[in-house]
């Protein structure tokens, strides 16, 4: 659900900011202009939308007037600036593509991005800041930490736990009851069969740990 209003600013201006813009726009937000964590006073357009300033023009928008949304696919950098705009005060929205098909018994935190034909089935938990990529399916149950991301076209069986900080790669397939801990790196591709502790990256068919 949105705010009451709806005038937003984006922080970040890389590629996962497109994305973002383009969903917002659908769901009915009216973006002020992009916030360029990485500054230089450059003089630059992201699609339609300027970028006014580095994270310090922040300070110049009314906490209760506006919205804010950090569209940084780094999730280090992504956690850093969430919780610094929650201690600013301002609001941090969800944004959901309308393509994207959602059980209306999920439940999903603040700052989350779900992009396009993503499907989220019944009991889905989504921690705040998380990122649902372009066209994942996530099964019943499942349960996904806080500065997460799973990437484009993955397949999350039902009753998974997933931490926060990790990062599921590109076309992943994770079959159902799987634990995963916090930061967490899974290659691109790789089938999960498994349970993967904390601070490990995993890569392959089945997967396999290489750190």
């Amino acid at each position: 659900m949105l705010s009451e209003q709806k005038d937003l600013i984006i922080v970040g201006a890389g590629g996962h900011a497109r994305v973002v813009i383009d969903a917002a726009e659908l769901q009915g937000f009216n973006i002020l202009g992009i916030v360029d964590t990485n500054y230089h006073e450059q003089d630059e357009t992201i699609i339609n939308y300027k970028v006014i300033g580095g994270f310090s023009e922040l300070e110049h928008f009314d906490r209760k007037a506006t919205n804010v949304f950090i569209a940084i696919g780094d999730a280090k950098e992504r956690a850093a600036h969430f919780v610094e705009a929650k201690r600013m005060g301002f609001s941090i929205p969800k944004i959901i593509h309308p393509t994207a098909i959602l059980s209306k018994y999920v439940m999903i935190g603040d700052g989350v991005f779900v992009n396009a034909g993503a499907i989220l089935n019944a009991k889905v938990v989504i921690g705040d800041n998380s990122i649902v990529n372009t066209g994942s399916i996530i099964e019943h149950e499942v349960q996904l930490g806080e500065h997460s991301h799973i990437a484009p076209g993955c397949k999350i069986g039902g009753r998974v736990k997933i931490g926060n900080f990790t990062c599921i790669g590109i076309g992943s397939t994770i079959i159902d009851k799987i634990k995963i801990g916090d930061n967490v790196v899974i290659g691109a591709g790789s089938i999960v069969i498994s349970d993967i502790e904390s601070n490990s990256t995993v890569v392959g068919t089945p997967g396999r740990k290489i750190k």
